[in-house]
């Protein structure tokens, strides 16, 4: 499992959901960037990337994961794959619900348990909840790096 990043590093957020869900997916991309993170979305991919590769790099690059969990995304293999390996990784996993209830969910007897007892968030609340938590961490990350600048230009 790879050590949890640094309080210095910058939020890097992939977006995992279902095809069925890229609209608002791209909007919490958005959202994401809007908190001074950075963002990442399989859409974003050049025509002939290697989809399976591209995606599992984005994912060990970042540090953070947000499960748009949808019925559409509860069904979807790849989105099991992605919230997989950011767990792999020792990521925060955020599952941002939308038509499914937590307690849908934990009620779930295949619901993976290390999922179960995270705290969701409702995507009528992802701004007002994440968002917030979201952009402490990144102005924490700014002044830990302004810092670490300002020790080595000492040094």
């Amino acid at each position: 499992m790879q050590p949890p990043p640094s309080l210095s590093e910058k939020p890097a957020v992939f977006v995992s959901h279902s095809g069925h869900d890229a609209w608002v997916a791209q909007r919490i991309a958005y959202a994401i960037r809007n908190q001074g993170a950075e963002a990442f979305l399989y859409e974003e991919l050049e025509v002939g990337d290697r989809f399976p590769d591209e995606v599992f790099s984005a994912i060990r690059r970042g540090n953070e994961l947000v499960a748009y969990l949808t019925p559409w995304a509860l069904d979807s293999a790849w989105v099991w794959l992605e919230i997989g390996a950011a767990l792999g990784q020792g990521q925060r996993i955020v599952c941002v619900l939308h038509g499914v209830s937590a307690g849908e969910l934990r009620e779930n007897s295949g619901f993976p348990i290390e999922i179960a007892t995270r705290n969701f968030v409702a995507i009528n609340d992802f701004d007002s909840r994440y968002g917030k938590q979201l952009r402490r961490r990144v102005r924490q990350a700014n002044l830990d790096a302004k810092h670490a600048d300002t020790t080595r230009a000492k040094a």
